[in-house]
C-alpha cells in the first residue's frame, strides 16, 4: 500500500477534508440507531452462546510452546514420551504417615477405590502384590537380621498361642510371659491381641512388620488422568473425582493424603489464572465505573461506554472460540486488555464529541439535543477517526507480532487481542454513536470546556500548570538521566523460565510436589535419561551421583535388591523353625477355664510392680469386660482362629520367597522401567527443590553435561526458556518495525513516528530498570510486557501527536510550548487510569505469572502516562515539523 493510499483510507474513515462522509455515517446511524443496536445486541448474545457451547480452557501447558522439532532437547523429550506414555498426564496421590502399616493399608484400599472412568493404569508400587511378596529382599542385611531376630523373639509366644484359639489360652500365655519377663516388651503376637481387647475387634500380627527405617513413611499411587476434553476445564472432573474418593475413604489417624502430578498442577494453574481474571474483571468494573463517573460526569456516556464494553467482550469471546478454540492461562487476560483498549477508543471519541457539544450546543438543549449531538459526533469522527484507525492497525500489528513465533500461548493472545481491538473500533463507531443519538447526553451551556475538564483533572490543574512552567531543558535532562540510569541497571535484568516459580507455592498440589522433591522422590519434575542397557545405566548412575546438585538416581536395577542369596539362606533357617507350627485346632469356648485364666492373671498382676502392673491391670479389666458379653467373646475367638491361620500362611510365604531378577518383575512394573527395545530408564532427582531458576539451571546443566539426552518437564522448561526469549526478541522487533512503517506511511516523515515511539521506548527502559531495583524477574508470562506496551502505549502517542498536528498554529503564535488540550488530556487520563486499574487488579491474581503481568503493566502504564503528558509535548514543540498537517 502506498503512502497516499493509506492516508486516503484513513481520511475516508474520518470523512475526508469536507467531512461529508462522517456526516453521512452519523446521519445513517441516526436513522437506523435502533436497528444497529438490535443487531449488535443479537451478535453479542450469539457470541456468548458460541463461547458457552464450544469454548473451553486449555490446561495442557505443553500447548503454550511449539518449539522447532530440530531442537535436540525437544527430540530427546519426544523420544522419552513415546517410550513411556504412562508418565504423561499423571495424577499422583501421596500418602504419608508415621505408622507404616496404616500407610500401607490405606494406600492399598485407596488404590482399589480410584474411579476407573477418570484414572487409568493405576499403579501403587509400594503395595504392589509382587513387591509385597518379596518384601524381605528389599531390606538391607542389617534390617533383615533385626527382623528375623524379632521373629525368634516372638516364636515362643506364637507357639503357645497356636495351641488353642481361645481367650483362656491367650490370658495364660500373657500371664506367664509378664511373670517370667517383667518389664520386657511383649512379643508382637501377644501385643496385637491385648491391644485389640478394649475394642473387642481383633487385629492379629504374627510377625513384625517389614518396614523401612524412618520417622515418616511415604507411598505413591500413580495413574493416568483421562481428560474430559469436551469440558471447559478438562482436568476438573479428574481432580474432583479423586477428591470425592478420598473424602469417601478418609485416612486414619496419623495418615494424610495429598494430590499432585501433572493433572492436579495444571488444574490448579488454570483455576488460579481463571480466578485471577475473574477477580480482575470484577475489580476493573468497579474502578471503571468510578473513573468514568469522575472523568466524564455524564451518565448516558458512561452507560454507552459500559454497553460497548459488554458487547465487545462478548463478541471477542465468540471470536476467540472460532479463531483459537480453547483459551489458555495467558490468552484469557485479553478480557483485561479489552477494558483498556475499549475505554481508550471510547474515551477519545466520546470526550471529543462532548467537547464539540459544549462548544456548539444551542441554548434550548432539550429541543436541539439530537441535532447538536449529531453535529458533535460528526466533528468527533473527523477529529479522531484517523487516529482511531491508525491505533487499531498499530495495536493489531503489535499483538500479531507473536503469531510467527514458537510461543503459541502468546500467539493466541495476539490473535484474540487483534480481533478484539477491531471489534472495539467497530463498536466505538457504531454502538456508541447510535446510543448517544437515540438518548443524547445532556450538556448545558454552563459546562464550559474547563468546567467539564475539571471533573477529573481539577486535583491536577495546579500540578499541570506547574509542570508547564518547568524549564523544558530541565525536564528533558531529568528524563534522559533517569533513562540512562535505568538502561545501565537493565543489563542485570533476569529471565526466570521456571514454571514452578509462577505457581502458587501454597496451593495443595504444589506443596505436595515440593515435599516430594525435598524427600528426593521421583516426580514430574525429575529428569529422565534413557540408557542403552543395564550396564550403561549403572555406569551413568555412578557419574550422575558425583554431581553436587543430584540428590538421588534410580535405575531399573535398583528395583532388584542386592544380596538376595544371603538373605534367602537366612530366611530359610527361620522357615525351618516354622515347620513345627500349625494353625490352631477348632475348639469350643470353655467358660470355666477362661475364668480360671482370668483369676490366674489377677494373681500374677498382684505380684508385679510399676508400669508392668498397670499394663497388666488394664489387660485384666479389658478381658473381664469382654467376657461379660458371650457373643462378643465368641466372635473374638473366631477371629483369633481365622487370623492366626491366615498370618501363619503369610509368614511362611514371606520366608519362602525366592530370589528374583528384573525379568521376573510383572509387565505392569517392568514397562515403567525398561522400553520394549531394552533401553533402561534412569530417574534423576535434585538435591533441593526446583522452585527457582538458579536451582533448575545448576541441576539441568550438570545432568546434561553427563547425560546429553536428558528429558522430562524440568529439561523442557529449561529448553523452552531460550525459545521464549527468542520469541520475545522476534516479536518485539517485528512489532516495532511494523508500527514504525505504519506511522511512516501515515505521518509522511520519520520525525513524528519517532516521537510517537519515544514514550514507549523510554517506558520499557525505565520499567526494566525498576524491575532490577525491585528484584522482579521476567518470566514466561510477563515477558509479553513489551509487545503489550507497544500495543497499548502507541495509542496514546498517536492521539497526542495527531491532535498536535490538528491544533498546530493555534497556540504557537507566541512561540510558547503547546500543551495537550483539555478533552485529549482527559481522555488520556481516563484511558490510562482505567488500564492501570485493570492491570493493578490483575496483579492480585493467585497465579504468579498473571500477577506479574499485572504488576509490570501497572508500573509501565503509569510511567507511560507521565512521559506522554509531560515529556512528549516538549519534544513535539522542539522537533515536530511545522505546518505538517
Amino acid at each position: 500500500m502506498s503512502v497516499n493510499n493509506l492516508r486516503n483510507v484513513l481520511d475516508d474513515v474520518a470523512g475526508g477534508s469536507a467531512g461529508a462522509k462522517s456526516r453521512a455515517w452519523i446521519d445513517w446511524l441516526n436513522r437506523r440507531s435502533g436497528f444497529v443496536l438490535c443487531v449488535s445486541g443479537l451478535l453479542s448474545l450469539l457470541s456468548l452462546w458460541v463461547f458457552a457451547q464450544h469454548g473451553s480452557l486449555a490446561s495442557d501447558l505443553d500447548r503454550l510452546i511449539d518449539p522447532p522439532a530440530s531442537l535436540t532437547w525437544f527430540q530427546d523429550n519426544e523420544a522419552y514420551k513415546a517410550a513411556f506414555p504412562q508418565f504423561q498426564q499423571t495424577a499422583v496421590l501421596v500418602v504419608r504417615g508415621d505408622d507404616y502399616q496404616r500407610v500401607q493399608d490405606y494406600t492399598r484400599g485407596l488404590a482399589q477405590r480410584l474411579p476407573k472412568e477418570f484414572v487409568s493404569d493405576v499403579f501403587a508400587p509400594g503395595v504392589d502384590t509382587f513387591i509385597a511378596s518379596k518384601k524381605p529382599f528389599f531390606l538391607d542385611l542389617d534390617q533383615l537380621e533385626r527382623w528375623l531376630q524379632g521373629a525368634n523373639y516372638n516364636q515362643g509366644s506364637l507357639l503357645r498361642l497356636l495351641d488353642e484359639a481361645s481367650v483362656a489360652n491367650m490370658l495364660f500365655t500373657y500371664a506367664d510371659f509378664i511373670s517370667a519377663n517383667p518389664g520386657q516388651v511383649l512379643p508382637i503376637s501377644l501385643q496385637s491381641i491385648v491391644d485389640s481387647l478394649p475394642q473387642a475387634q481383633l487385629n492379629f500380627s504374627g510377625y513384625y512388620p517389614l518396614q523401612p527405617d524412618g520417622a515418616e513413611f511415604i507411598e505413591l499411587i500413580i495413574g493416568t488422568g483421562l481428560q474430559q476434553l469436551s469440558a471447559a476445564l478438562p482436568n476438573a472432573a479428574i481432580v474432583e473425582a479423586l477428591q470425592v474418593t478420598v473424602a469417601g475413604f478418609p485416612p486414619p489417624a496419623g495418615v494424610r493424603v495429598a494430590l499432585t502430578g501433572e493433572v492436579a498442577l495444571a488444574h490448579e494453574e488454570i483455576s488460579a489464572a481463571l480466578g485471577g481474571v475473574e477477580l480482575a474483571g470484577m475489580l476493573s468494573l468497579v474502578l471503571l465505573a468510578v473513573i468514568l463517573h469522575l472523568g466524564i460526569r455524564s451518565g448516558r456516556i458512561v452507560v454507552a461506554i459500559a454497553l460497548m464494553l459488554a458487547m465487545g467482550i462478548s463478541m471477542t469471546l465468540g471470536f476467540a472460540t472460532l479463531a483459537v478454540g480453547a483459551l489458555n492461562t495467558l490468552s484469557m487476560i485479553f478480557i483485561v486488555l479489552f477494558f483498556g483498549l475499549g475505554v481508550d477508543f471510547a474515551a477519545h471519541f466520546t470526550l471529543r464529541a462532548r467537547a464539540n457539544l459544549v462548544q456548539h450546543s444551542a441554548p434550548d438543549v432539550a429541543e436541539q439535543s439530537n441535532t447538536s449531538m449529531a453535529a458533535a459526533l460528526s466533528q468527533a469522527l473527523r477529529d479522531t477517526g484517523p487516529a482511531l484507525v491508525l491505533c487499531t492497525l498499530t495495536s493489531a500489528a503489535s499483538f500479531l507480532a507473536f503469531l510467527p513465533t514458537a510461543y503459541r500461548g502468546f500467539a493466541e493472545l495476539g490473535i484474540i487481542s487483534a480481533g478484539g481491538i477491531v471489534i472495539a473500533l467497530l463498536l466505538t463507531l457504531t454502538v456508541i454513536p447510535a446510543l448517544l443519538l437515540r438518548w443524547p447526553a445532556m450538556v448545558h451551556g454552563t459546562e464550559s470546556g474547563s468546567g467539564a475538564d475539571r471533573s477529573l483533572t481539577s486535583p491536577f490543574v495546579g500540578l499541570r500548570q506547574s509542570l508547564n512552567q518547568l524549564p523544558s531543558k530541565g525536564v528533558v535532562a531529568g528524563f534522559a538521566a533517569l533513562t540512562l540510569a535505568a538502561l545501565f541497571s537493565a543489563k542485570d535484568l533476569r529471565f526466570d523460565y521456571s514454571v514452578l516459580a509462577m505457581r502458587d507455592a501454597q496451593a495443595p498440589a504444589m506443596q505436595a510436589l515440593l515435599e516430594l522433591q525435598q524427600d528426593r522422590q521421583t516426580t514430574d519434575y525429575s529428569v529422565h535419561v534413557l540408557a542403552a542397557d543395564a550396564q550403561a545405566a549403572a555406569e551413568l548412575k555412578q557419574q550422575l551421583l558425583q554431581l553436587p546438585t543430584v540428590g538421588a538416581v534410580t535405575t531399573p536395577a535398583d528395583f532388584v535388591p542386592a544380596n538376595q542369596g544371603s538373605k534367602a539362606v537366612a530366611m530359610a533357617e527361620q522357615l525351618t523353625l516354622l515347620d513345627e507350627l500349625r494353625p490352631p485346632p477348632a475348639s469350643q469356648h470353655d467358660g470355666e477355664l477362661t475364668q480360671l485364666a482370668l483369676e490366674y492373671l489377677r494373681e500374677v498382676t498382684e505380684l508385679l510392680q510399676g508400669s508392668t502392673r498397670q499394663q497388666a491391670e488394664a489387660v485384666f479389666l479389658a478381658a473381664e469386660e469382654l467376657l461379660q458379653d458371650q457373643a462378643a467373646t465368641a466372635i473374638f475367638e473366631q477371629q483369633l482362629a481365622q487370623q492366626m491361620a491366615q498370618v501363619l500362611t503369610e509368614f511362611r510365604a514371606l520366608l519362602a520367597a525366592q530370589p528374583f531378577g528384573l525379568e521376573h518383575v510383572p509387565t505392569q512394573f517392568r514397562q515403567r522401567l525398561v522400553t520394549a527395545d531394552g533401553q533402561h530408564l534412569l530417574s534423576v532427582n535434585p538435591a533441593r527443590a526446583l522452585n527457582d531458576r538458579d536451582a533448575t539451571d545448576a541441576f539441568i546443566a550438570e545432568v546434561v553435561s553427563v547425560a546429553p539426552n536428558a528429558a522430562g518437564r524440568s529439561v523442557v522448561e529449561w529448553g523452552i526458556g531460550e525459545v521464549v526469549v527468542d520469541s520475545f526478541q522476534q516479536a518485539t522487533t517485528t512489532a516495532f518495525a511494523a508500527i514504525f512503517v505504519l506511522l511512516l506511511l501515515y505521518f509522511r516523515g520519520w520525525k513524528l513516528p519517532l516521537l510517537v515511539l519515544m514514550p514507549i521506548a523510554t517506558t520499557v527502559v525505565l520499567t526494566f530498570g525498576l524491575c532490577v531495583l525491585l528484584g522482579i524477574s521476567l518470566n514466561m508470562a510477563n515477558i509479553l510486557m513489551v509487545p503489550l506496551i507497544l500495543g497499548l502505549g502507541v495509542d496514546t502517542g498517536i492521539h497526542i501527536v495527531h491532535r498536535y498536528r490538528q491544533a498546530q498554529g493555534h497556540q504557537q503564535a507566541n512561540g510558547e510550548r503547546q500543551s495537550v488540550d483539555a478533552a485529549l488530556r482527559r481522555a488520556v487520563l481516563i484511558s490510562g487510569l482505567t488500564t492501570i486499574g485493570t492491570f493493578c487488579s490483575l496483579s492480585l491474581s493467585p497465579h504468579q505469572g498473571t500477577a506479574s503481568i499485572g504488576l509490570l503493566l501497572t508500573i509501565a502504564i503509569g510511567l507511560l502516562l507521565l512521559i506522554s503528558l509531560i515529556l512528549l509535548p516538549i519534544l513535539l514543540h522542539w522537533f515536530a515539523p511545522k505546518n505538517s498537517v
